[in-house]
């Protein structure tokens, strides 16, 4: 109890000292304008957007906060700039958002939502102000730690977790009337509490009772190589040039379950099938410009400028085939992960969301409910094992004689179905070692927690009580 109010009491005092950064960041917000750092940092959001690496290198800032200077630092960002700020026991992140950069209306009101606001980094501070002639934002939020799901590296059950959190989230926002465009594992961000949050405001687009939006809202939020949205309207036979591009909001879920379907194989298995495509795609990229470089390089050989002609038109055949190719080609759906029942589970649903037919692809909230029954069932399934043997250790425990111990062996073949990997393989049974009344394993089931048995590597063998065999004791 004691530790528990210490806790308290410095998540207390750690808010306290957040709250103190706001203000001084919002003390910088003088007769609607931004003075001192913030004013470098709103004039330094263009140069930020053309060199992003060299304004990180360069960038070196200090401000006052209280009576102590702290340094500021540039964490990265791609369109919208996010820096942070250390003080005392506390680090908060900061961002200073264009008027232009986001739908602060579908912001607001999703950060005002009692639903939804849960699925936001907690927010110190939002002060809108002006900064020469131009409206911005500032928006104080707590820092995030643990990083995104791009780096996560946990076990199996956590990852299947994220991935529940993710279409809770994603389920969540279009019950409300929203959607969101840009979903990828780096834009579900670990809070320090273990929380999984959304860190792209920019990507959110308020469609309640819409039926479609001006392409030129989507375009700089949209993540190439997760979904195809502008390829399939501009090439919309409905659309004239003389008329402003439109985008189904229908369309948009279609594409965004896709992200969606993508996102979760690679937070799942750990392959990032996006960065390695367009890895790919950029290298043959540059293989082209260097070829047509030396096509029409007058000082080159006729013979080379012949042979680099060639080569242009191979390499642009290459490169047109795989910008069309569909990412699930790259998927490996016979990773280790899906071979568990509930891996199996998790395998259709990222088949349904990614399907090729558009219309076919699954609701974000059917796939929850697919995925939470299948937990479900999982966990109720072990239910009568765990109880029989906890039964059966009881009684052996009250009759217990030392000459003799129950050691007990477990196989696929009598498993519930729910337990049992998907391969049909037979496991062959181990002879089990005499080992003391206080092995680990039996100690492990005790505990309870029994998911991490039935999740753990398909290479282990899942287990399934036989007959109880007399050894003699140690």
């Amino acid at each position: 109890m004691h530790s528990f109010y210490k806790q308290k009491k410095t998540e207390k005092g750690k808010r306290k000292h957040a709250f103190q950064v706001a203000e001084a960041l919002k003390k910088q917000i003088k007769e609607e304008q931004a003075t001192g750092v913030l004013s470098g940092i709103t004039d330094n959001i263009v140069k930020f957007a053309l060199k992003t690496s060299e304004y990180i290198s360069q960038f070196s800032e200090t401000m006052q906060v209280g009576k102590q200077t702290v340094e500021i630092k540039l964490l990265g960002g791609s369109a919208i700039p996010i820096y942070s700020i250390s003080y005392k026991d506390v680090t908060v992140v900061f961002r200073v958002i264009s008027e232009a950069d986001i739908d602060f209306s579908a912001y607001a009101r999703a950060r005002n939502h009692s639903n939804l606001n849960k699925y936001f980094p907690e927010q110190y501070a939002m002060e809108e102000f002006t900064h020469r002639f131009q409206k911005y934002y500032l928006e104080v939020l707590e820092y995030c730690g643990r990083k995104d799901l791009r780096t996560v590296n946990s076990d199996f059950i956590s990852r299947i977790e994220y991935v529940r959190n993710m279409l809770q989230i994603m389920a969540a926002l279009n019950a409300e009337g929203f959607c969101f465009t840009d979903i990828k594992p780096g834009n579900f961000v670990i809070a320090d509490d273990g929380r999984l949050v959304l860190s792209d405001v920019k990507s959110l687009r308020d469609v309640l009772g819409i039926g479609t939006i001006p392409i030129n809202e989507l375009s700089n939020n949209i993540s190439i190589g997760y979904q195809s949205l502008l390829d399939s309207v501009n090439n919309n036979p409905g659309s004239s040039s003389s008329d402003k591009p439109m985008v189904s909001v229908q369309e948009i879920d279609y594409e965004s379950r896709y992200s969606l379907g993508i996102s979760i194989y690679e937070v799942l298995t750990g392959h990032f099938v996006v960065s390695e495509h367009i890895q790919t795609l950029t290298a043959i990229k540059n293989l082209v410009k260097q070829r047509l470089s030396d096509q029409y390089d007058s000082s080159q050989s006729d013979f080379l400028q012949q042979q680099s002609g060639e080569a242009v038109k191979g390499l642009s055949a290459i490169l047109e085939k795989m910008q069309k190719k569909d990412l699930r080609e790259h998927l490996n759906l016979e990773h280790e992960v899906f071979q568990s029942p509930v891996g199996s589970v998790l395998k259709d649903i990222i088949l349904s969301l990614t399907s090729k037919e558009k219309s076919q692809r699954m609701e974000v909230k059917g796939a929850l409910i697919c995925l939470e029954q299948a937990l479900h069932l999982a966990q109720s399934s072990s239910a009568p094992s765990f109880a029989e043997e906890n039964s059966s250790m009881g009684a052996s425990n009250s009759n217990y004689t030392e000459p003799k111990r129950i050691s007990r062996r477990y196989s696929q073949a009598k498993l519930p179905t729910i337990f049992r990997r998907s391969s049909s393989t037979t496991v062959q049974e181990r002879e089990v070692p005499d080992t003391p009344n206080t092995d680990k394993r039996e100690q492990f089931k005790q505990s309870g927690k029994v998911l991490s048995m039935i999740f753990s590597s398909p290479k282990k063998e899942k287990a399934k009580l036989l007959e109880a065999t007399e050894t003699p004791a140690p």
